[in-house]
């Protein structure tokens, strides 16, 4: 149970055994770079393919990560660019394993203190998810959840 479970809920059971089960269990850090991707709003594909260069890289939290307090070695850092401006395409989002098997990662943000005009302040980014979906050990596509607004987006490399 972390610190601040009693306020918020704690881990749910599929969090907490995940967790426990896959505590040897790294991630190898990865960019995956996508020419292509597909929104989905409610689970219904919207706008047509998007044929255009982004990458995703996740990253091991090895000593945190700025805008954050987080601890070192919680976790990693997932970051997502837009290749055809060479700009984030949003800030790094800090995440957990959450779920491993041979064809899949699933990471999930959690709450974190993050930097803002008014000085550092709680933020839950437990509404950011990744999924990283894996063919003979190697990546070969990543969805980047949003679930409080019940997107995916799924980038591809075809």
């Amino acid at each position: 149970m972390g610190l601040f479970d009693f306020l918020f809920g704690s881990s749910s059971s599929t969090n907490s055994s995940a967790k426990s089960e896959n505590s040897s269990y790294e991630i190898t850090p990865f960019t995956f770079k996508s020419n292509q991707h597909q929104r989905f709003e409610n689970t219904f594909p919207v706008m047509a393919e998007q044929n255009c260069m982004r990458s995703i890289s996740v990253e091991k939290n090895i000593s945190g990560c700025d805008g954050y307090i987080l601890r070192n070695g919680d976790g990693y850092i997932v970051r997502s660019m837009n290749l055809d401006l060479n700009k984030p395409q949003m800030a790094p989002k800090p995440m957990r394993l959450i779920e491993h098997s041979s064809e899949k990662d699933e990471l999930r943000g959690y709450i974190v203190n993050a930097k803002t005009p008014f000085g550092y302040q709680e933020f839950d980014l437990s509404d950011y998810g990744l999924t990283i979906y894996y063919i003979s050990g190697k990546v070969s596509k990543v969805i980047l959840h949003m679930f409080d607004r019940n997107v995916d987006i799924e980038y591809r490399s075809i």
